[in-house]
C-alpha cells in the first residue's frame, strides 16, 4: 500500500477524515473484516502522524476527537495521542476500558496493560 499524500490537507479535514476511517474501522471490525480494519488502521496512523508532525497542531485537533460518540473514534485519537499528550490520553483510554462497553472495553484495557505491565518493563530495559 502505498502512502497517501496528507501534507497540502487542511488540519480540520484531517481530523474529519481520522474520524471518518475511525468509524468505518469499527464497522469492518464487527463485520470480522480484518485486511480492512488494518488497512484502515494504517492510513489513521498516517493522519495522526501527520497532525503531529505539524507545529502549529502537534496532534491538538485530535483531542476534539474525544467527546466522538464512537467508541474507536476515541480510543483511536487516545493511542495516537499517549507519546504527545500522555495524560490526557491516559484518561481517555482508561474512561473506555472502565466503561463495560465491548468490545472497546477490552481493546482499551489491553492497551494499558502493555503499556504497564511486564512486557512494557522488558522493551524499556533493552
Amino acid at each position: 500500500m502505498s502512502k497517501r499524500d496528507f501534507t497540502t490537507w487542511k488540519v480540520d479535514d484531517l481530523c474529519e477524515q481520522y474520524a471518518e476511517l475511525s468509524v468505518r474501522q469499527s464497522v469492518a471490525s464487527d463485520l470480522a473484516q480484518m485486511s480492512v480494519v488494518n488497512r484502515l488502521g494504517g492510513e489513521i496512523r498516517e493522519i495522526g502522524d501527520e497532525l503531529k508532525s505539524r507545529p502549529d497542531d502537534r496532534g491538538r485537533t485530535l483531542m476534539r476527537l474525544f467527546d466522538h460518540p464512537n467508541l474507536n473514534v476515541r480510543l483511536n485519537a487516545g493511542r495516537s495521542l499517549m507519546n504527545m499528550f500522555p495524560e490526557k490520553a491516559r484518561m481517555q483510554i482508561q474512561a473506555i476500558a472502565d466503561s463495560g462497553k465491548y468490545p472497546f472495553a477490552i481493546e482499551a484495557g489491553l492497551y494499558l496493560s502493555s503499556l504497564d505491565g511486564e512486557l512494557a518493563e522488558m522493551l524499556r530495559r533493552n
